[in-house]
């Protein structure tokens, strides 16, 4: 497996990252066996980055990397996101706030190594998309 650092921090992650989402479906849709095999699969042949987010499969894939992870020795970096939703545009460093709280409740964690915005980013914001001068105000 090749590493990189991951931008201009000092962690070094592998070049592929197991993901958690629908495409592969493993930590939503896969039992709980398979599940483990995939994790352990991943962990030996290098991977040490696992990315998830409370959209993949309504907080399933956050839930069962977070049980699963406990069952493993290694402590692999852990990546997952935030959305801000129409709802969130009045107060979005709250919104940020409590989304991470709940992800790293699911996850069973006490932190994670990389928090992404999982919006859109335009001129515009509605549900999905979001403005960069909202993001950098943080009130919306």
């Amino acid at each position: 497996m090749k590493y990189r650092r991951f931008g201009r921090t000092e962690l070094e992650i592998s070049e592929i990252a197991f993901g958690g989402g629908r495409s592969g479906g493993i930590l939503i849709d896969a039992d709980d066996v398979t599940r483990r095999k995939a994790v352990r699969a991943a962990l030996d042949h290098g991977i040490n980055w696992f990315d998830t987010a409370p959209q993949y499969g309504q907080g399933k894939s956050e839930e069962a990397l977070g049980w699963l992870l406990e069952e493993v020795p290694e402590t692999p970096f852990v990546s997952t996101k935030i959305m801000i939703t129409e709802a969130d545009h009045g107060d979005i460093a709250g919104a940020v706030q409590r989304g991470l709280e709940q992800s790293l409740a699911r996850l069973r964690r006490d932190s994670v190594d990389v928090l992404q915005l999982h919006n859109r980013i335009g001129i515009t914001d509605t549900d999905r998309w979001i403005t960069a001068e909202q993001i950098l105000d943080g009130t919306g």
